[in-house]
């Protein structure tokens, strides 16, 4: 989705449902620009708005977007969203939050690019994670960043686990003080000092009985031990929790990974159809970690990272 991130920023402002309908939404969003920019910005600001949620402004402002596209509607639109974003800020600070930058659309990345010489002029405060690697998406911010506001750009490497921070993390996972030395193999080995990769490890193991709760915190080894061992990736580690769902629940997880990182309930209603008790199949797939409620959405599924094909 282009602007994804932005869009959502938007929404959010303008207390968009996401179960609202298109009018619901439009409604939202120009009263949110009216009271923003005032009314007499707000004829220029909204139908631009409007255009970059892909929701119809209206025929009144049709005008504004008449003979508008390619790249003079992209810079348009850089232009609508640094008002906003500078009458916000002078109401109160704003932070922008951006997760997994690496995986931004290039409008997305352009559109933030246009956005950081406001740290300078504005209470603007640009927080962004991303891993790093991606010379087109979060390297190309970073490289900006360095060049253009050394002074004010501050980057927090994190480093993977040392052999003592990846036995204690293992134990908080494990809920224990002593873990059998073939579960510690297992977890330096397959974990390479990866918060998220051990925790997914601990899953697997747990998931699939090659660890065993004897209980008081004492673990056991369960004859599928070796078999985890022999799964080269992350990746196959994770396939073979999918394996193990029952096939509706699997289903309904095949048919989530279609809509991408992200999507919304009532779409996945309607694409598994009549037949299919959603609510079960949902809590088991929260249970096991490969699907999240987002925060910010009462209807809204996110997979959790462990299904992108990066890991």
């Amino acid at each position: 989705v282009s602007y994804e991130p932005f869009v959502d920023v938007l929404k959010a402002w303008a207390g968009v449902a996401s179960e609202s309908d298109a009018v619901a939404q439009r409604d939202a969003i120009e009263s949110m620009v009216v009271e923003t920019v005032g009314g007499d910005q707000a004829g220029d600001v909204f139908p631009l708005v409007a255009r970059m949620l892909g929701l119809d402004p209206g025929s009144a402002y049709g005008a504004t977007l008449a003979g508008i596209e390619g790249a003079a509607l992209e810079r348009r639109i850089h232009e609508v969203v640094r008002t906003l974003v500078a009458a916000r800020s002078k109401r109160r600070p704003v932070v922008l939050a951006i997760e997994d930058l690496h995986w931004a659309d290039q409008s997305t990345v352009v559109l933030l690019e246009s956005l950081l010489p406001m740290v300078e002029t504005c209470a603007l405060l640009v927080v962004v994670s991303f891993r790093p690697g991606n010379a087109q998406t979060s390297g190309r911010i970073a490289e900006f960043a360095d060049r253009s506001f050394r002074l004010r750009h501050h980057r927090v490497r994190l480093r993977r686990l040392d052999r003592r921070q990846t036995f204690r993390l293992a134990r908080d996972l494990f809920n224990t003080e002593e873990l059998p030395h073939e579960v510690v193999d297992i977890v330096e080995r397959k974990g390479e000092g990866n918060p998220f990769f051990l925790e997914e490890i601990a899953r697997t193991l747990v998931q699939s009985g090659a660890v065993v709760d004897h209980g008081g915190g004492r673990l056991g080894v369960g004859d599928r031990l070796a078999s985890i061992g022999c799964y080269g990736t992350l990746g196959e580690l994770v396939m073979s929790r999918v394996s193990n769902l029952d096939p509706r629940t699997r289903h309904v997880l095949e048919t989530a990974s279609v809509m991408g990182r992200r999507g919304y309930r009532r779409v996945l209603e309607a694409m598994l159809g009549d037949g299919v008790d959603l609510d079960e199949a949902l809590e088991k797939l929260q249970a096991g970690c490969f699907l999240r409620p987002m925060s910010s959405r009462q209807t809204a599924i996110r997979k959790v990272r462990t299904l992108s094909s990066e890991t």
